[in-house]
């Protein structure tokens, strides 16, 4: 692998990650990475998380300190029910439409946009701490009725308000 990422570096390339988690961004933030494919568990840091955040395990652990920092885009981001299945709280939503009933009932949110909107610019104030991060992109708008609970378009206006903000 690091060998594939000094060539990388050399022909100016980008390394794409994808990262989502549910039934928020939040999910186990700060805690480590489980034991898997024979390797052993990582320790719990402050500023990452399995999910959210997990770049900076393979970036502050691995490359840094190799000096292999290439820069990084997260191709795809965002809630998506896949994400820890079967161990995490909620039920069976996918996109974060799916998720709205668990927010409000279990969670007490009335207005979903604006949560979504609060997990995307804390994960946005995340990536902004890192030098190597180009950005990232939110899945999905018009994706089609297959990708219907991921439709984000509706959450563009308040991501646009966000982003002038920033100024």
């Amino acid at each position: 692998f690091l060998p594939a990422i000094e060539a990388g570096i050399r022909c100016g390339a980008i390394l794409t990650t994808h990262e989502y988690a549910a039934p928020t961004m939040y999910l186990w933030w700060a805690q480590g990475l489980p034991e898997s494919y024979d390797h052993p568990p990582v320790p719990a840091y402050p500023d990452r998380g399995p999910l959210i955040g997990r770049y900076r395990f393979l970036y502050r652990d691995i490359l840094i300190p190799r000096g292999l920092a290439i820069p990084l885009v997260i191709s795809e981001a965002g809630i998506d029910g896949g994400a820890g299945a079967g161990q995490r709280p909620g039920y069976g939503g996918q996109g974060w439409l799916g998720f709205r009933e668990y927010w409000s009932n279990e969670l007490g949110i009335a207005d979903p946009v604006e949560f979504y909107v609060q997990q995307l610019a804390w994960y946005d104030s995340l990536l902004r701490q890192d030098s190597y991060v180009i950005g990232a992109t939110i899945f999905n708008i018009s994706g089609g009725s297959s990708w219907e609970t991921f439709e984000a378009s509706s959450i563009v206006p308040r991501l646009t308000e966000y982003a002038r903000g920033l100024r």
